[in-house]
């Protein structure tokens, strides 16, 4: 009987507080939401979920509490005009909606963040006019850029050979090496100055995503440090395990081809690059891993850096974007890679590219048993069918 008190006054002090609350709002704001007409306007109410009285959003929010419709009235922060349709359709896409309460628990988790992006991009565009511009037209603009990289492939499929390779060309064309026609030096010219627009805008772009990014990124690392206790490791040295098995592998590897192919390393020097290449990449992604929490100096930039390329599509695809088309100053057909940039404005494009990368794991072991049934039937055919098979005569020799 004494907890079902408890209960009672609990719920009994609550529906006070609300009722309260929404009062001194309605108290407030009173002489305001009269000229609105919301003041026991109860059409207007429900009509109008949101006004702005006096330089503040107000919502009205109807709650149903024993049995009663209960009117709770309350200012909204000012940021919350910022929050992204990307952000609550993400949020929407990974949320688990099964019950209430893990709606509500994920919201609760990833509140936070959206408070975070909300302020950044709100301080961000009462900072710079340009970048509130850009925040209100970012789809138009990458519209634009995407329409100039369509002109550039058009204008690179109509020029003459000669001007292939521009800097070269350019270069051939100062110096009086390569005299260029008038009309091929006008092609040049109108290619380099599609590329520099394209290049801009790509810059453009990648920049005001990491003005959003990288202060959210900090953010993040932020709430993380929350739950770190004081005693608790900042980096976990397990993490360069997978290190130490690739160039333990890459070793065995290059030992293995020197044994079956003795000498023949010297005249393919790039293995080595190749080898080494793929271990220097494994080394930057278990030197992250180690960083449980990144402190300030150069693990706290360098994770940064690692998770704005990786953890960032959009932001990534822009930086790759344009150091393709600083390629093309050297080699046009990079240029038609530009054409890729349609996966990032549209989303059906990325819905249909996240139908191949969600299953990628069960997709990539079809193809390793797709491999490795090829292998079993390659191997038992050399042997007992060679007939069948085209097998080069070198396969025979002493030297093999």
């Amino acid at each position: 009987q004494e907890e079902n008190a408890t209960i009672v006054s609990y719920n009994t002090c609550l529906a006070a507080l609300v009722t309260v609350q929404s009062e001194l709002t309605k108290l407030q704001y009173y002489d305001a939401l009269e000229s609105e007409g919301l003041q026991d306007d109860e059409e207007a109410q429900r009509q109008k979920e949101l006004e702005k009285v006096n330089g503040k959003i107000l919502t009205v929010v109807e709650v149903a509490w024993r049995g009663r419709l209960e009117k709770v009235i309350f200012p909204l922060p000012e940021e919350s005009a910022y929050l992204t349709s990307k952000t609550k359709n993400k949020f929407m896409e990974f949320v688990e909606l099964s019950t209430v309460d893990k709606r509500m628990g994920a919201l609760f988790k990833d509140v936070p963040m959206f408070m975070a992006e909300m302020a950044i991009l709100r301080d961000n565009s009462k900072s710079s006019r340009i970048f509130a511009m850009l925040n209100d037209r970012m789809e138009a603009f990458k519209l634009m850029v995407y329409f100039v990289v369509i002109l550039l492939n058009i204008n690179q499929i109509m020029s003459p050979p000669s001007v292939n390779q521009p800097y070269a060309a350019l270069i051939d064309h100062s110096s009086g090496d390569h005299k260029l026609t008038q009309s091929e030096f006008n092609s040049l010219i109108l290619t380099l100055v599609l590329m520099f627009i394209c290049l801009c805008g790509y810059m453009t772009i990648a920049f005001f995503l990491a003005c959003i990014e990288v202060p959210m990124l900090l953010v993040q690392y932020k709430e993380n440090a929350k739950d770190f206790e004081k005693d608790d490791p900042a980096r976990d040295l397990k993490a360069f395990y997978p290190f130490c098995g690739a160039l333990g592998t890459a070793g065995v590897f290059l030992g293995m081809y020197e044994i079956n192919w003795p000498g023949q390393l010297q005249y393919w020097p790039q293995l080595y690059g190749i080898v080494f290449g793929v271990c220097g990449l494994v080394f930057l992604n278990c030197l992250r891993r180690s960083i449980l929490m990144p402190r300030p100096g150069f693990t706290k930039w360098y994770a940064v850096a690692y998770d704005c390329l990786l953890e960032k599509p959009f932001l990534r695809n822009h930086i790759f974007l344009g150091f393709m088309n600083i390629l093309g100053l050297w080699y046009t057909e990079y240029n038609t890679l530009q054409l890729l940039d349609i996966i990032n404005i549209s989303p059906v494009i990325a819905d249909i590219i996240k139908s191949v990368t969600t299953p990628g794991l069960s997709l990539g072991l079809v193809f390793y048993l797709f491999l490795i049934t090829t292998v079993i039937w390659a191997a038992f055919g050399m042997v007992y069918f060679p007939s069948d098979l085209e097998i080069p005569l070198w396969y025979y020799s002493e030297s093999h």
